[in-house]
C-alpha cells in the first residue's frame, strides 16, 4: 500500500502551544502508513522544528516576509504541487491562504484550531478579522478544534456547521515528560511556576503580582514565583512586580526550550489565563505529577477536572488563587502517579496522532 502523503503548515516555529504540539504529533505519526512534509511559512529553522527535522521528515522554510507576501504564497503552491500531497493539514495561517491553496491544488484541507475562536468570542482582536477567518473556514473540510471549548465557539462565533467540526485534544509525549529521580531543593521555599507567553490580556501573569502581594503579606511561607516565556508584556510585568514591592519574589527566566527541565525546578504550576482553549503547559506538569491551579474557564476545564492534583479556582478571584496555593504549601509532600496516569488516558501524542491519522483515512477512502 503507497503511503499517504500529508503537508503539514504552519506560519513560523515559535514559543506557543501550537509549535508544540506539532512536535509531539510529528514524534508520533506512523512512518510506514504517512509520508509527512512539513511547511514553515515564515522564519527559519528554530527549537521546535529542528526536532521534526532530526525526527526524519523534511522540512522547508519558505521564509515569508510578512503575512500578505502573495510571491510566497505562489512559492507555497509550486511547493505542495511539486509535493502533490493527498492531504493537507495547517495550523496557524495568515488570512486568505487557505482559499489560495484550495483554488491550485483542489485537496482536502484539515485545519487545526488552537483558540483563536474563543478570543473573537470574548471579542478579541480586530473584528475585520473575524469576518476573513469566516471566509477562511469555508474551504476547510474538517475543523478539528484543540477542545470542547474551542469546538463550541467555532460554532457560534464563525456560524460554521457542526457537522464539519470534531474535537481533537492535543496530545504530548508522555515518555519525555515524565519525572526524573527528585533533584535536591531547598524544601522551604514553595517554588510556583509559570509557563507561557508573557500576555495579559490573554494569559494573565499580571495576575501573578497580586497573588504574590497576598503570599507576601501571609506570615510563615517563602515563596518564588519561576517565570518561563517571553511576550509583549514582559516588561510592564515586571514594572509591576516593582510598582507592588514584590519584585524580590520573581525570577523572570525568557523562553525556555527545555519545558522539561523547567517544570523539574518548581513545586507547583499556576496557570492565570484570562483566556485558555486548553492549556497545553498543565498538562506537561500534569505528566509529571506536579499539581497544578488554575481559573475555572473554558478548555482548562476539560483539562483539570477530574485530575487529584488538579485544583479550580472561580475566574479572576486572586483571593481564591492564593488560598488554592497555600493549601498546596501546607500539603506538600510526594505525590502519586495520579497526574501522570490521567494524562496518559486523555492527553498522550499517540492518542492524538491516531486520531488524525484516522481522519487522515477518511478522506480518501
Amino acid at each position: 500500500m503507497p503511503k499517504l502523503r500529508i503537508a503539514i503548515l504552519m506560519w513560523k516555529d515559535g514559543i506557543g502551544g501550537a509549535e508544540r504540539s506539532l512536535c509531539d504529533l510529528a514524534s508520533a505519526i506512523d512512518k510506514q502508513y504517512f509520508e509527512v512534509h512539513f511547511y514553515y511559512l515564515s522564519g527559519k529553522a528554530d527549537y521546535f522544528s529542528k526536532r521534526i527535522e532530526n525526527s526524519g521528515f523534511c522540512v522547508s522554510y519558505l521564509e515569508w516576509k510578512n503575512g500578505y507576501d502573495w510571491s510566497g504564497r505562489i512559492q507555497l503552491i509550486l511547493k505542495l504541487k511539486q509535493f502533490s500531497p493527498h492531504i493537507i493539514h495547517d495550523h496557524i495561517l495568515p488570512p486568505l491562504t487557505r482559499p489560495f491553496i484550495k483554488l491550485f491544488l483542489l485537496r482536502p484541507i484539515i485545519n487545526t484550531e488552537h483558540g483563536t475562536a474563543l478570543q473573537r468570542q470574548f471579542g478579541k482582536g480586530k473584528k475585520w478579522r473575524k469576518f476573513i477567518e469566516r471566509f477562511d473556514f469555508f474551504f476547510c473540510d474538517y475543523i478539528a478544534a484543540n477542545s470542547k471549548a474551542s469546538a463550541i465557539a467555532l460554532e457560534k462565533t464563525y456560524r460554521l456547521s457542526i457537522k464539519k467540526i470534531g474535537v481533537i485534544y492535543l496530545g504530548i509525549d508522555t515518555n519525555h515528560f515524565k519525572k526524573s529521580p527528585k533533584k535536591i531543593h531547598n524544601s522551604k521555599i514553595l517554588r510556583i511556576g509559570y509557563l507561557g507567553r508573557i500576555v495579559n490580556s490573554l494569559k494573565g501573569v499580571d495576575r501573578l503580582v497580586l497573588i504574590a502581594k497576598n503570599l507576601h503579606n501571609h506570615n510563615g511561607i517563602k515563596f518564588k514565583f519561576i517565570i518561563a516565556g517571553e511576550g509583549e508584556d514582559r516588561i510592564k510585568t515586571e514594572q509591576f512586580c516593582e510598582k507592588m514591592g514584590v519584585k524580590k519574589y520573581f525570577n523572570f527566566l525568557g523562553w525556555v526550550p527545555d519545558v522539561k527541565s523547567f517544570l523539574e525546578t518548581i513545586d507547583i504550576l499556576i496557570v492565570p489565563s484570562r483566556f485558555e482553549s486548553l492549556g497545553l503547559s498543565s498538562i506537561e506538569a500534569l505528566s509529571m505529577n506536579i499539581p497544578v491551579a488554575a481559573f475555572d474557564l473554558q478548555g482548562l476545564r476539560e483539562t483539570l477536572a477530574g485530575c487529584s492534583i488538579g485544583t479550580l479556582v472561580p475566574p479572576g478571584n486572586i483571593n481564591k488563587m492564593t488560598e488554592a496555593v497555600i493549601k498546596l504549601y501546607k500539603n506538600k509532600k510526594e505525590h502519586d502517579n495520579s497526574g501522570r496516569h490521567f494524562v496518559q488516558k486523555r492527553f498522550s501524542n499517540d492518542t492524538m496522532a491516531q486520531k488524525y491519522q484516522d481522519l487522515y483515512f477518511s478522506f480518501i477512502q
